[in-house]
């Protein structure tokens, strides 16, 4: 039962039946703006998903193929809840969905983007329960 959607595209359309649902607006089409976007949105997604976890939410991230841009918002998420190294991220998806991440990350620099800027700006300001 998906209480919380997390739609990683500009147009795909949402179920209705879901009450809570988040849209990031990013084309997976390798352009830099676009890879660029997805950095700008990292951090509000890492916390946006932290947020719906930590409230016991069952969440669905999806794209289009489910290859790219769902992958690296889980990949933040993970780095971010998990303290996860950026490439354990990845791995750890890529054990999870084959597919992740093929041929090769698309959004690998949003993703060492995220990683600093929550390593260096985020994390030294949070504080934990």
């Amino acid at each position: 039962n998906i209480q919380v959607v997390f739609n990683c595209t500009k147009n795909l359309p949402f179920s209705y039946m879901v009450p809570v649902r988040y849209r990031i607006p990013v084309d997976d089409n390798l352009q830099e703006e676009e890879i660029r976007n997805m950095a700008l949105w990292s951090v509000e997604i890492a916390h946006k998903i932290m947020s719906e976890y930590n409230k016991g939410k069952t969440i669905l991230v999806h794209c289009m193929a489910g290859m790219q841009r769902s992958a690296a918002a889980v990949a933040f998420f993970l780095i971010a809840n998990n303290r996860m190294k950026m490439e354990d991220a990845m791995a750890y998806i890529r054990q999870r969905r084959p597919i992740a991440f093929t041929p090769g990350a698309n959004f690998e620099d949003s993703i060492r983007y995220f990683t600093k800027e929550w390593q260096t700006n985020i994390l030294p300001h949070m504080r934990y329960i």
